[in-house]
């Protein structure tokens, strides 16, 4: 095994328990939830979706291009988004019987489909090119989030050590894609990349600007004391 295939795999292996752990982090919401310490109306149901979606293309693409690394990570990807969207689908529901049967049966027989139809019939490449647009948008939902942060100046809204993670795990995706030559899996990671640098350059302006501002409002405090 050549030096490069070995540096390729270790990307790879880190990239999988990076992304291991952010497939997990969903967690927190799913308990808040459950908790009713959430809304579930605020609960991220249409992202998870798109995940899960992301996740089966992403499965086939490896399947098709014979590359583990990739169709592994979103196997154990794939199995923690369906755990979550289900938690918070059936507490949506409220346990009716009916309504989870229809959902488990709606949801086997078109992501299936939607599997077999890709794998069977759509070229590794067109899929590939589908699962980067999709990855994109993944990264991409953040941004709502960065907008509040800039109005409200509250910086506690970006969690910096999942930024931080999100950061390693896009870079080592994106190693990995430059070694492996494969621009459909490089591409969006440079994006989630620059998201990821992008929201840590926020947090740190906000944050050294209300340090700022605390010493100032101390003043006045005192002042009016």
């Amino acid at each position: 095994m050549s030096e490069q295939e070995i540096v390729k795999k270790i990307f790879g292996w880190v990239g999988t328990a990076l992304s291991s752990y952010f497939f997990f982090a969903p967690i927190i919401p799913v308990l808040k939830i459950i908790k009713g310490k959430l809304d579930i109306k605020d609960a991220p149901y249409v992202l998870l979706f798109i995940s899960l979606l992301n996740c089966i293309l992403y499965i086939d693409y490896g399947l098709l291009k014979n590359d583990f690394a990739v169709y592994l990570t979103n196997i154990i990807g794939g199995a923690f988004t369906l755990i979550w969207l289900t938690c918070i689908i059936l507490f949506l529901a409220k346990m009716k019987i009916l309504f989870i049967i229809l959902y488990i049966l709606s949801l086997i027989i078109g992501f299936c489909g939607i599997s077999i139809i890709f794998y069977l019939f759509v070229p590794a490449d067109v899929t590939g090119i589908i699962v980067m647009v999709i990855s994109i948008l993944v990264f991409a939902a953040p941004l709502e989030k960065l907008y509040r942060v800039i109005k409200t100046y509250e910086y506690q809204l970006i969690p910096i050590f999942s930024t931080l993670g999100a950061f390693c795990c896009s870079l080592c995706w994106t190693m990995y894609g430059v070694y492996q030559k494969d621009y459909k899996i490089y591409a969006p990671n440079i994006g989630g990349l620059a998201l990821a640098i992008t929201q840590i350059i926020i947090y740190l302006i906000y944050y050294f600007k209300n340090e700022k501002k605390m010493p100032e409002l101390e003043v006045i405090n005192n002042e009016t004391e």
